[in-house]
């Protein structure tokens, strides 16, 4: 028979052998009421802007303690997504942390929402930051989210091109045409793009990138302009006169992808002599104009161009109907007309007008034989970058719209220049070579440019009637 003693004495071990076996539940102690981080600062909404003058001021993030329901031992770690994100791969601005608190600079903040997070520079990034408690044999206690806006910093990555020219005056004469005006400048830092195209400018000096012509592209870091070149800018697209000094500028623009910067000026005095159509024209004027018949509106513009030493008049027409023409010397009624005696034979006596069926046209004009011809022309591209290589033009497609002709073809590293009705009588290339956009002349086959890589491309030449004489320019754009 027990005794009281021994019944009070069992009763204690057995109540000892419950504690123990309740104190230790698969590993850990149990938790009735967690408590999870509350985060203090910043607030949910703060904003933050980082300039390159607060790079190193802080941003302090604090918190309310977490209580696992027992004294252990507690690591923080601070983490950064985007908002709305799901942390599934967060950022982690700090870890081990065994206080309340950290503070970080805004570049830390800067670099972890660029570099990281991937988002832009220089824009509003909205971001979700949220404190992580964990301790062994606990699970892990998460605090509510806090959302920010955070405007970044990216300091500029561009450096423009530094212009150099290989000298500061040019007279042009008819010995020099051939002479070059040499353009160099130092490589530009354009983003990140792998590839930079440069795209080298003219205008008259002081009016800016804004009123520059294109007269050439390379991805080199050199260019060479002739002095006839050169000319021909300052004579047809800018109105200079001749024998006249023109204080000019050039532009070196750097393209990679959708960023561009522009060089500083590089300053020339040029000095321009007559250029090959400077000087009369003719006017074709008639019932396609608006208003009709008055060579002072809107007329077609003809070049003097020499033909075996007689001076003819050349110009080019698109007539979206059947019209009746007449030219004149002056543009008005009070000069020498030219009208209709027989099929390709002009008078300047008669008064019957020039009929002429809709198409485009070659307009040729000889006041010394009176004699005239419209050639109905068909433009195509030809050259070893072209499908035909020199064997065969490919026809490109008239744009009424634009008054241009285009072409959109696999081409590959190569010459291109561009003719008309696949042969050789009507043909135009590029007053330098290796240029992909600018003015076009005519050539005598020896002159074209070069497509410097294998692509898809969009080509076009189109009739410039806003400037007299008119210009045919051209445009070589790469599209893959």
């Amino acid at each position: 028979m027990k005794t009281m003693k021994q019944i009070k004495l069992m009763a204690a071990l057995l109540t000892l052998l419950f504690v123990v076996a309740c104190g230790d539940d698969n590993g850990g102690t149990e938790v009735t009421d967690p408590v999870a981080p509350v985060i203090s600062t910043p607030t949910d909404g703060s904003a933050i802007v980082v300039t390159e003058a607060n790079l190193t001021s802080n941003l302090e993030i604090t918190w309310a303690a977490a209580d696992f329901g027992a004294e252990v031992a507690v690591n923080y770690a601070v983490q950064l997504d985007a908002e709305g994100g799901d942390f599934s791969s967060p950022v982690v601005l700090e870890s081990s942390v065994t206080g309340t608190s950290i503070t970080l600079t805004n570049t830390v903040l800067n670099s972890a929402i660029i570099s990281d997070l991937g988002m832009e520079g220089n824009a509003e990034a909205l971001i979700d930051i949220r404190v992580v408690a964990s301790s062994q044999g606990f699970e892990d206690l998460v605090s509510g989210v806090v959302g920010m806006s955070v405007t970044t910093f990216l300091p500029d990555q561009t450096t423009a091109a530094v212009v150099t020219l290989s000298t500061s005056t040019i007279a042009v004469t008819a010995e020099s045409l051939s002479d070059k005006l040499t353009v160099t400048w130092t490589p530009a830092v354009v983003g990140a793009g792998d590839t930079i195209i440069y795209s080298v400018q003219l205008a008259l000096a002081g009016e800016g990138v804004d009123a520059a012509k294109t007269v050439g592209l390379t991805g080199g870091v050199e260019y060479t302009l002739s002095h006839e070149a050169l000319n021909l800018y300052l004579d047809q697209e800018f109105g200079q006169d001749p024998e006249a000094e023109v204080a000019v500028e050039l532009f070196i623009t750097a393209t990679s992808g959708t960023e561009t910067i522009t060089s500083e000026a590089a300053a020339v005095a040029v000095t321009t002599m007559a250029s090959q159509y400077y000087g009369d024209v003719m006017y074709m004027t008639g019932s396609f104009t608006d208003p009709g018949w008055e060579p002072w509106n809107n007329a077609v513009v003809l070049k003097p161009m020499d033909v075996d030493g007689t001076t003819v008049y050349e110009g080019f027409a698109y007539f979206n109907a059947a019209h009746e023409v007449k030219f004149t010397d002056q543009a008005g009624w009070d000069g020498n007309n030219y009208a209709f005696a027989s099929e390709g034979v002009l008078t300047t006596e008669g008064t019957d007008n020039i009929p002429v069926a809709a198409g485009h046209y070659r307009v040729v004009v000889d006041p010394t034989n009176l004699t005239y011809s419209f050639t109905e022309v068909q433009w195509g591209i030809i050259g070893t970058a072209t499908p035909g290589s020199w064997d065969a033009s490919t026809a490109m497609t008239y744009n009424e719209e634009n008054n241009s002709w285009e072409i959109t073809e696999d081409l590959i590293n190569g010459a291109l220049k561009f003719r008309a009705n696949d042969g050789w009588d009507i043909n135009l290339g590029p007053r330098d070579s290796f240029t992909k956009r600018g003015a076009l002349v005519h050539t005598d086959g020896a002159i074209d440019f070069g497509v410097g890589s294998d692509g898809n491309y969009t080509v076009r030449i189109s009739l410039d009637t806003s400037v007299s004489p008119y210009v045919w320019n051209f445009e070589v754009i790469r599209n893959q």
